[in-house]
Parts: C-alpha cells; structure tokens; sequence
C-alpha cells in the first residue's frame, strides 16, 4: 500500500500516469469532520485523516483533532492579543520549542490499527503511526531558517530514505506493507502555481516508484495507492489542500470507498482471502 500525502487526482489524470492510476480508480470527498480551520479558511487536515485511515474510526472517536495535534497550539497562540502584533512569530515560537511538531504516533492512540489487526504488518514511516519524528524537525527548521533549496534537499533526502526502506522490507514475510510518502503534498504547496513542471517531476518519480515495486515483486499482491486529500491553488500563489482524496487499486473489483474510514474493514476482508 502507497500512502501519497497530497497526491491530487486531477493531476494524476492530466498528467496521464498509469501506474499510479491503475486499473481502478477515483476521487473521494472528505466530509467536514476532517477540516482544519486555518485562518478563516477550513482545509482537510493530514494527521486527523491519516488516523482514520489507519484506525477506521472517524474523528470524534480517536479524537486527534486535540490541543496537542501539530499545528494547534500554534493555531490558539498566534490569536492571542498580547502576541498578535508580534513579527516573525513562528520563528520566536520555534525557539522558545512551543512550535516542536507534534506527530501523531502510536503510541498516542488509544484505539488498535490495521497494523495491529494484520499480521505480519511493515509500517515505512507512517504518518499517525510511526513517523520520523526527527525528520519532521528537521524540515520544519530549514523551512523557519535555512531557506527553500536546503528545505527541498531534505525532502528529497527524505523520500529516497522511505524508497530504500520500502526496497528493503519487500523480500520480508507480510500481509501487509504499507509506505508513507509525504513529497507531492510538501512541493506541492511550494510549486502548484508557479511551478507545475517541478511538482510534475515528483509526481512521475512516484509514478516509476510503483512501476519498478510491481516488478520487483514475485507475486501479484493487490496494491491500494491513497491520499489523504488532493491540491489546489491558494489565493497567494502557492498550493493548498484540496477537498477530494485520490485512490488506486490494481484488480477488478465492484468495491469503492466512499469515505476514507471505508479501506480499513476492506483491507482487512483482503488481507483475510
């Protein structure tokens, strides 16, 4: 299983990629439980929609949209009167470590995952589940203070690190693998508008990644490619989150998600047969 943060359906279309298409696809809409309201704008929210991908079990029930989630102190801070004027706040924050990410892992949830349901399961990486923290640091310090080429070469260091392990732990025992990917939502952001021909190159980059894992394998497993929502231009000139999730699936089936807390009992079924 691919999960493609960011991955955006139209442009997976447009662009006419047929290993992340697939033989069956589409696009699904996110319901408002998996907003975050950003400013006065409401976007869907990558932690609180992984956790239901991965727990099947919609937000008020694992309760990630919490005080603790990344991003969210940050939310209720820069609204309070006595720092509202203040410049460069974001960095300040860092420094003072009240902007630490905050990743939702594991260990915050109080509810099993489809890890813990299938065995043997590999997570690579998983956002909610066990992602690199240390990684995460990293990329939101060169964003604050190192500037945008440093930012990229990290991710891209990033992506090749999750490609390597994914590489590595096909050969292993399995029933289910599953990869987290977060580059075509972090360009995606930076390049949506004024740069569609860099973002298309990471999107073939995963585009290849699928082809080259479907020829590396013995057996014709059945693999699912899902994001957690798409991306669409903001008002500023850079890229946004869309409100519509894209998935793959490589066999004939008459199944279609209708909302992201669909996959967790259909992987289940699969991983059962």
């Amino acid at each position: 299983m691919f999960a493609l943060d960011g991955l955006e359906y139209d442009l997976v279309v447009k662009w006419k990629l047929k290993h992340l298409l697939q033989r069956k696809y589409g696009k699904m809409d996110l319901g408002e439980e998996y907003y975050h309201k950003v400013k006065d704008e409401k976007v869907p929210y990558t932690p609180i929609i992984w956790t239901s991908f991965i727990t099947g079990l919609p937000p008020e029930k694992h309760n990630v949209r919490s005080i603790w989630t990344y991003g969210r102190v940050l939310d209720f801070i820069r609204k309070l009167p006595v720092i509202s004027w203040i410049k460069n706040k974001r960095k300040i924050l860092y420094r003072l470590g009240i902007l630490e990410p905050k990743i939702v892992s594991k260990e915050n949830l109080k509810v099993k995952t489809i890890f813990d349901v299938i065995k043997p399961s590999i997570a690579i990486r998983m956002m909610a589940y066990n992602e690199d923290t240390e990684q995460w640091r990293k990329l939101s310090k060169a964003m604050l203070f190192e500037g945008l080429k440093k930012y990229e070469e990290l991710l891209w260091e990033d992506y090749r690190k999750r490609e390597k392990e994914l590489f590595d732990n096909l050969c292993r025992d399995w029933k289910l693998l599953a990869v987290y990917f977060r580059i075509a939502d972090a360009m995606g952001h930076i390049h949506f508008v004024k740069r569609p021909h860099v973002l298309r190159r990471v999107y073939r980059r995963l585009d290849t990644l699928v082809y080259k894992v479907k020829k590396r394998l013995d057996e014709k497993p059945i693999i699912l490619i899902v994001s957690d929502h798409g991306m669409e231009a903001a008002p500023d000139g850079t890229g946004t989150h869309s409100r519509h999730a894209f998935w793959s699936i490589n066999i004939d089936t008459d199944w279609e998600p209708k909302k992201i807390t669909d996959f967790f009992p259909q992987i289940v079924r699969w991983c059962s047969e």
